[in-house]
């Protein structure tokens, strides 16, 4: 096929596990943006595209009404084009987000991460929505015979509970946990609360290949379920799957995440088999504690965790998927 790509560029997650995989699926793959010049060159075409495949395209929170107007009108006329439209919501990581209201009136598809999120997208006027989840990219999430050199890591932005609760209570309870990731030493950041120790245990945000090595040369890599947005409906950030689920996993590493039968981890890795979950800040430490003394017993949940990702959650596998619910190929 022929599909319209609206992502961000290159190097970037999107590029590198959508745009990568539909490309080695052997789709001819062209980014656009949404904007008027791009409608109009798509309007004068004898041979229309296939798709248009968007992710999290829609003003962000914050932004003015003229941009949210501008945008509106835009996909006003892309629902003219008779170019089938594919929203991929990469919000869903946080629930239902502003992008995805905003986006999911002039949609043919959603395809949402949340379960709950099915409905607000109906609510909202799309004809069609898809249930799926992200995944990764073999080819750069890849396992690497590394020696180990951090006990825990956590790679992500500083919010929340992760900086003012999570990292440091285990630095309390002596855990040798480093992070990686925006804000973790800007204290600029609103309602950023101080801790001088993570100054000397924070890094900034790094590239995919770096983050790769990470989370080969980590014994325990934390998973948080939680999102940055608030959602719309829900009224908080729901605990729900993640990106970083698979890019761990596709990488070898033992993933130890939050989850008390609240999202739907159990749909795509077994608990305590394929990888290990907690609920409580005090089972968080009990937990790394084990595992740090029991190397037989992460190893092999890690290397679980790692077949059953690269066998079916990668992102042909997705893409299949969603290309047969919708009828095309």
């Amino acid at each position: 096929m022929k599909i319209l790509v609206t992502m961000a560029g290159e190097n970037s997650w999107e590029d590198l596990n959508m745009r990568q995989s539909l490309e080695k699926m052997g789709h001819e793959v062209i980014g656009c943006g949404i904007n008027s010049h791009t409608i109009d060159k798509i309007r004068r075409m004898e041979i229309k595209p296939d798709l248009w495949y968007m992710v999290s395209a829609g003003p962000h929170e914050g932004q003015s009404q003229e941009i949210v107007n501008e945008f509106a009108d835009n996909m006003e006329g892309l629902k003219e084009l008779n170019v089938p439209s594919v929203y991929f919501s990469a919000g869903a990581g946080c629930g239902f987000v502003q992008m995805d209201s905003l986006s999911a009136p002039h949609v043919e598809y959603a395809v949402t991460t949340d379960r709950a999120s099915i409905d607000y997208f109906r609510q909202h006027g799309t004809p069609h929505i898809i249930y799926s989840c992200f995944a990764a990219n073999p080819n750069v999430y890849t396992k690497k015979d590394l020696p180990y050199m951090y006990d825990v890591s956590f790679v992500g932005t500083a919010f929340g509970h992760r900086h003012e609760e999570t990292i440091p209570n285990l630095l309390n309870n002596n855990i040798n946990v480093r992070v990686w990731g925006d804000f973790w030493r800007d204290e600029e950041r609103l309602g950023y609360i101080a801790d001088k120790r993570i100054d000397s245990i924070g890094g900034s945000k790094v590239p995919i290949p770096y983050m790769v090595d990470i989370f080969n040369k980590t014994k325990i890599n934390l998973c948080f379920s939680i999102g940055f947005h608030i959602d719309h409906f829900r009224g908080y950030a729901p605990r729900t799957m993640k990106l970083r689920h698979f890019e761990i996993t596709a990488s070898g590493g033992f993933m130890l995440t939050d989850w008390n039968n609240d999202y739907e981890l159990e749909e795509f890795f077994k608990p305590g088999v394929e990888v290990e979950t907690y609920d409580t800040e005090e089972e968080l430490v009990d937990k790394i504690q084990y595992y740090l003394k029991h190397e037989e017993e992460r190893e092999k949940i890690a290397q679980a965790g790692y077949e059953r990702c690269i066998k079916e959650h990668t992102w042909e596998n997705r893409f299949n998927d969603i290309f047969k619910k919708m009828g095309t190929k």
